[in-house]
């Protein structure tokens, strides 16, 4: 059975910003603003070659993204390349089972801004494939977004820090190393050079953990003053790691200050065990972002010095300590982490013993009857399914008897009376538009309609699972809405049993009076009133 994992990824304004480089060494001058960038972490359950394709409509520029491939056990890059035409595929890569990987999806936009890096409107949406063509064995044994949320660590009046290391569980940071003679500093890549980071080539994997920092008093003519510090005999900086600090524009991925290490050491401006790097943000300039209610992004990375100014791959079970302090005289300061989000990130749909409403959502467009919840939510359970393809579930991983739950779920609902009411007479974008309709309130637009066409013409999702996977691939705006549905169903559902009135939720005017009620239901969950008020307008039995 061929393997295949479809993701949908995008790039939001919090994501992890990359950032090359300002200095003065213009021969290897890069982008003067950040880049965002997603990361995918998979295994497999024995050598193969996958093909693994990320392609955006809306990101069809020359090199507008490109991909990085890199084994973690080994921190190194096995493979690199910049998007054509909406499209960037790594393929024939031998990669090893057992092993974990991390591919990065990195935003560029080539030498100028990419569209709508920062004001993400509309937001730039990509769709991840990655394809095994072996017959059973092996097969991809995890494959997930690593996702990742900010969190306050710290707040106070002039001063916030924090104590932290960089270690393999961090973001990965991959770079290269300038070859100006004299002058080789740690730099990112041109898009002629892609090819030459993979392997043995230039690519060097670091660490680096994100910051996010904001303040208050725009009448202040203080500075605002980052230092970063090396800590104990293992820090960033020391014991041959090279640093790279750097400052941005929240809103703008301008890169407003940064310093790296460089052939002739640490100096004044890099990181070593007890000294400091100092990167001074204007008053002036702080106070035109606070105007503009912009906050500060601060990226902390190290990598391994191997020997005179080559810089090389981390040690996937080194740490580096450092000491992160912000300080600015009469302001307010808050201090976040980038930390891994709870759950392992955004709180996509699954499809559980606790969520079998969630069909009745997609395929009815109304609550569920209490027996008929009662009846899969207990299927379900014996099966022992949790199922999020957002969260990177892949169903061929799955023990039988959960692959057969999915598939009388699906097929249950898909093929049942009702929906053959609803979605009988159409065609397969009609269904499609009618399904969006019932789930978020508004059709399809172009990039999901031709997304889900073709993963049903395709063979990739079946017609009957076709509600049920565009509900559980909800994300942003449209997850909000059909959660407020989901939520909303549970209450009437709920609200049908607690007043003794089961009996009068049947036949076609009871579902009628049903799907008024969610169709009603948007960026906030029902009250108790508005149930109540449709349950009285049931039919009395």
């Amino acid at each position: 059975m061929t393997q295949n994992v479809i993701l949908q990824g995008s790039f939001s304004s919090t994501d992890f910003l990359r950032s090359f480089n300002r200095f003065s060494d213009f021969v290897n001058f890069r982008r003067p603003s950040g880049r965002p960038v997603d990361e995918f972490e998979f295994s497999l359950t024995g050598n193969a070659s996958p093909t693994l394709t990320v392609s955006s409509p809306s990101l069809t520029n020359s090199a507008d993204f490109k991909l990085i491939l890199v084994n973690t056990n080994t921190n190194q890059v096995v493979s690199s390349v910049t998007s054509a035409g909406g499209n960037a595929t790594i393929s024939g890569t031998p990669l090893n089972g057992g092993t974990n990987y991390r591919l990065q999806v990195v935003g560029r936009g080539a030498a100028g801004a990419l569209p709508n890096l920062f004001g993400f409107t509309p937001t730039p949406n990509y769709t991840l494939q990655a394809t095994l063509p072996q017959v059973g064995v092996p097969q991809f044994q995890t494959f997930q977004a690593k996702n990742s949320d900010f969190t306050t660590i710290s707040s106070g009046l002039n001063s916030v820090g924090t104590t932290k290391i960089l270690e393999i569980t961090d973001t990965l940071f991959v770079a290269r190393q300038s070859s100006n003679a004299g002058n080789e500093k740690i730099v990112g890549f041109t898009d002629g050079e892609a090819g030459d980071i993979a392997g043995i080539g230039n690519g060097r994997v670091g660490f680096a953990d994100e910051y996010r920092f904001s303040f208050d008093n725009p009448g202040s003519a203080s500075d605002v003053v980052v230092t970063i510090t090396g800590v104990g005999g293992n820090a960033l900086g020391n014991n041959n790691s090279g640093p790279y600090i750097a400052i941005l524009n929240d809103s703008t991925g301008e890169i407003l200050g940064q310093t790296a290490y460089t052939a002739f050491g640490f100096g004044n401006d890099f990181v070593a065990d007890n000294d400091s790097t100092l990167i001074t943000i204007p008053a002036a300039t702080v106070n035109t972002l606070i105007t503009n209610g912009d906050d500060l992004r601060l990226k902390v990375a190290g990598f391994e010095v191997e020997g005179g100014a080559e810089i090389g791959n981390v040690n996937p079970s080194r740490t580096l300590a450092y000491n992160v302090n912000v300080f600015s005289s009469g302001r307010n300061l808050s201090l976040e982490e980038r930390t891994p989000s709870a759950g392992g990130g955004e709180n996509f749909l699954t499809l559980d013993s606790s969520n079998a409403e969630i069909a009745y959502v997609a395929y009815y467009g109304r609550p569920a009857d209490p027996s008929g919840r009662t009846f899969w939510s207990n299927v379900l359970g014996n099966s022992g399914i949790s199922y999020s393809p957002r969260s990177g579930d892949v169903l061929a991983n799955f023990s039988e008897s959960a692959r057969n739950a999915y598939n009388q779920f699906v097929n249950d609902f898909g093929n049942s009376t009702e929906s053959g009411q609803l979605f009988g007479g159409l065609n397969t974008v009609a269904r499609i538009n009618q399904i969006y309709q019932q789930n978020f309130n508004r059709p399809a637009d172009s990039e999901g309609l031709n997304f889900w066409l073709n993963a049903i013409n395709n063979g990739d999702v079946s017609l009957p699972a076709a509600a049920l996977e565009i509900a559980l691939g909800a994300t942003s705006g449209d997850l909000t809405i059909i959660q407020n549905k989901i939520d909303s169903s549970n209450l009437f559902t709920n609200s049908l049993v607690n007043q003794g009135v089961t009996s009068r939720y049947s036949g076609a005017d009871a579902v009628t009076v049903g799907r008024n009620f969610l169709d009603s239901v948007g960026l906030s969950v029902a009250t108790q009133g508005q149930v109540n008020t449709s349950i009285n307008s049931l039919p009395v039995v």
